[in-house]
């Protein structure tokens, strides 16, 4: 994990007492095409398949935005300017962070999210995007001024978001970065609560240090999934509290009362409980959904399969010239069509409608289906998830 890659939050300046629509330098953006999508004005200069994975990428990452905020995040107007680079220089000249790959920044050209993609767009690419892309939906949808821990730790939370073609499956714990928690609650690294939750954005910014993600990820993982969603209500309450204008210490005070240091000690107590893959069951459900996507797609082709791995082995991917909602990008298939073979017992069988369905049994007896649906020209999936009997060891 490159380190830069979460050290590009900015402070953003405001210009002329009110934010603007975002513009580049004119010999930059000379060499941009401009592509609207449904929530952005996307400026790039990648090749068309990539561009169209970035489209569809971010059409469904803000869909994921609205609906993990729809109880404290406002309506939407107009649509927020994207700028994707393959050049580095272009990035720089753009008003970028020197050694950033990504930001949302309001300064004297106006308000933006710009990312540097290179040739082609890598999984790093997209984790800063999804990052960088809160930022910019927070300013323009959430009222109330984010305390840095929380606009840093959801940020941090889209980031690590899996995109499955059709959709998003939020909330997953990758196990390296559940280990880069537990060493840092075993060492006592982490800051005390009290000190984190005041940390202004100059303090921030001031000293980038990629333990404070680290946490405030955390921080925002343990109130959006601990114990058992125990805290999402009240995470939900301090963000509308937020939102109405309350002081962050006032907001958290009023909803989680003003001991944080017995809730540091339940959030170390969860963190530290975590099997080795907490979240296996989201990667799985994002496995079944992606190649969901793909069958459902190939379906509509009319194509059939005897089973899983005639699926797998002789699919016609659609092409560039699909239908923007029917198309997907190769490689996002040959990225998850391997793990058919290294992942539980697949198998097709017939959904509602009498549409193809996919089943996967997990090694622990969990039982995922998938199964979709399509409406205009717009393919919905859905995981059905039956949970089985075995506990993940530590």
């Amino acid at each position: 994990m490159k380190m830069q890659r979460l050290m590009i939050f900015t402070a953003a300046v405001v210009v002329g007492g009110a934010m603007v629509w975002g513009q580049v330098p004119a010999d930059v953006d000379g060499r941009l095409r401009t592509f609207s999508t449904p929530h952005y004005m996307m400026h790039t200069d990648l090749p068309e398949a990539d561009a169209r994975e970035a489209d569809l990428r971010m059409t469904r990452m803000f869909e994921e935005y609205q609906r993990r905020t729809a109880g404290f995040s406002g309506q939407v107007t107009g649509k927020f300017p994207f700028y994707l680079f393959t050049k580095p220089a272009d990035y720089y000249a753009s008003g970028a962070i020197p050694d950033s790959d990504g930001v949302f920044i309001i300064d004297h050209f106006g308000s933006r999210l710009m990312a540097i993609a290179g040739e082609h767009t890598t999984p790093e690419t997209w984790h800063v995007v999804q990052h960088e892309g809160f930022h910019q939906f927070a300013a323009n949808v959430i009222k109330g001024e984010l305390p840095i821990w929380v606009n840093e730790g959801i940020a941090e939370y889209f980031g690590e978001a899996i995109w499955t073609g059709d959709s998003f499956v939020s909330g997953v714990i990758p196990p390296q970065r559940l280990k880069e928690v537990n060493v840092a609650i075993l060492r006592k690294t982490f800051k005390p609560f009290d000190r984190m939750m005041t940390m202004t954005h100059e303090e921030w910014g001031s000293h980038l240090d990629y333990a404070n993600y680290t946490q405030a990820w955390a921080m925002v993982q343990f109130l959006a999934q601990g114990e058992n969603g125990k805290y999402q209500g009240a995470f939900v309450r301090f963000m509308q509290n937020l939102n109405r204008g309350m002081a962050a210490n006032d907001a958290w005070n009023s909803v989680f009362g003003n001991n944080n240091a017995a809730f540091q000690s339940r959030f170390e107590k969860w963190w530290l409980g975590l099997p080795k893959n907490p979240t296996r069951d989201l990667y799985m459900r994002a496995l079944v959904q992606t190649l969901t996507s793909f069958l459902a797609r190939a379906t509509m082709q009319k194509q059939t399969f005897t089973d899983v791995d005639d699926f797998v082995e002789h699919v016609k991917l659609p092409d560039l010239q699909a239908n923007r909602d029917m198309w997907l990008p190769g490689s996002l298939f040959e990225e998850v069509s391997p793990l058919v073979k290294k992942v539980g017992t697949w198998s097709l069988g017939t959904g509602p409608g009498k549409l193809p369905e996919l089943v996967l049994v997990d090694e622990d007896g969990s039982k995922y289906v998938g199964t979709f649906t399509v409406s205009n020209n717009r393919i919905s999936v859905n995981v059905a998830e039956r949970p089985g009997t075995t506990v993940q060891k530590k």
